[in-house]
């Protein structure tokens, strides 16, 4: 059966063959001469696809629908309805329509509503065949189109630098990229020297040390942003804190003796140290300047000028207790080994076991120790025996990250 859609009738004549064998069957138009017609929406509405498709903001995305049409004989089958229909959507801010595609605007769901004007088609009346059109109400189908809001992906290449990948790439903004930095205390500050270029490369960039003494770090929140070309937006915000750093040792005793074998002065606030203690209570009997014994209390552990190995107990001079040890150890009691050991403030890096590892420009420490002086977001770096192991030590200020992580001090690893 021949049919056109467009109130135009249609004359001809099928002829079906086999081969080698002719003419298999013959057929010619007959009183049905006039296009199909729709039926009313309240017995079938129209068919949208795809009917609940997902799409990127920039993307477009093809509709059809179709219709079922009867012929004079009331018979009915299908056509495609799709270049008679009008159509919408309920959102433009999500997506436009042009004819029937669908463009995305904005992240969110739409309403897409497919409209056609169908009419009942009476045979043709002499003396001039001509079809007539009663209008029937209009018939509708409806999808529902979802745009993907934008996202960012963030992965660290190293401690002090991530990369970040938006998408859909496509529609990216301008400028593409922006970062920026939230917190308390000296935190770090996140840039990117090409805010266009997707993949994106940012550093994490640690401030400077103010005042050159030791001087604690902070807590920052760092944002990646991806922008597309609509103004909507993605981010994605992790944890990096920063450490002023420090160096500590064991005290040596040989340290705190003048050229004449006299003991030298040290003022440990509010305490001034001067002269020696005979006998003090736990070490070999023997006499031991203050100003070391001092110095062994607030680091913990000092070596006496005969090579014992000596640890701060209880008291303050002139009742302190000390003992004598086989090796230094931390607060956490166990090794402190050179160039592999911190002491940290504990409400921030907590005691654990094993010790949590700190991940610092200069290597991975274990964090196993204390200080008295310690306090926020400063870190200790054990470096050995006696003050000439600190010569030269800078106090920087820079990016850590710890393994196992805790809120006060996140891991490398972005979540």
């Amino acid at each position: 059966m021949w049919i056109r859609l467009d109130n135009v009738p249609v004359m001809g004549r099928m002829v079906a063959l086999q081969r080698h064998r002719g003419i298999a069957s013959s057929y010619q138009c007959g009183l049905c001469d006039c296009p199909g017609h729709g039926t009313s929406n309240t017995l079938v509405p129209l068919v949208v696809l795809p009917l609940t498709p997902v799409i990127d903001i920039g993307s477009a995305q093809s509709f059809t629908a179709t219709a079922v049409y009867r012929d004079c004989y009331s018979n009915g089958f299908p056509g495609s309805a799709t270049s008679r229909s009008t159509w919408r959507s309920y959102d433009t801010s999500v997506a436009t329509m042009s004819l029937w595609t669908a463009t995305g605007r904005g992240p969110g769901s739409t309403t897409i509503e497919a409209k056609l004007n169908g009419c009942v088609w009476t045979p043709p009346v002499p003396p001039y065949y001509l079809c007539s059109c009663v209008p029937l109400p209009s018939i509708y189908g409806y999808a529902t189109l979802t745009v993907r809001p934008p996202s960012v992906s963030l992965t660290r290449q190293s401690l002090t630098s991530t990369s970040a990948t938006g998408s859909p790439s496509s529609q990216a903004g301008n400028p593409a990229f922006t970062y920026s930095a939230a917190g308390s205390g000296n935190i770090a500050s996140y840039t990117t020297q090409n805010a266009n270029a997707n993949p994106n490369t940012a550093s994490i960039n640690a401030p400077a040390n103010p005042g050159g003494v030791p001087t604690p770090g902070g807590l920052g929140t760092l944002t990646a942003t991806y922008h597309v070309t609509t103004g909507a937006t993605a981010a994605k915000s992790f944890g990096a804190p920063t450490f002023g750093l420090s160096c500590y040792i064991v005290a040596l005793e040989n340290d705190w003796i003048n050229a004449d074998g006299t003991c030298k002065t040290r003022t440990i606030p509010p305490t001034t140290y001067s002269g020696y203690s005979t006998d003090p209570t736990g070490l070999p009997a023997g006499q031991y300047c203050n100003s070391f014994l001092g110095t062994v209390k607030l680091n913990g552990s000092g070596q006496t000028r005969n090579g014992t190995k000596i640890h701060y107990t209880s008291g303050s001079i002139p009742t302190w207790v000390f003992s004598v040890i086989s090796q230094f150890t931390g607060a956490d009691n166990t090794p402190i080994i050179v160039n592999q050991t911190l002491a940290r403030d504990r409400s921030i890096i907590p005691k654990t076991t094993p010790s949590t590892n700190v991940q610092l420009p200069s290597g991975t420490y274990a964090a196993n120790d204390i200080g008295d002086d310690i306090i926020g977001y400063r870190i200790d770096i054990y470096k050995g025996v006696g003050n000439s192991v600190c010569s030269g030590f800078v106090n920087n200020i820079v990016v850590g990250a710890c393994s196992p992580a805790v809120s006060t001090c996140p891991a490398y690893t972005i979540p």
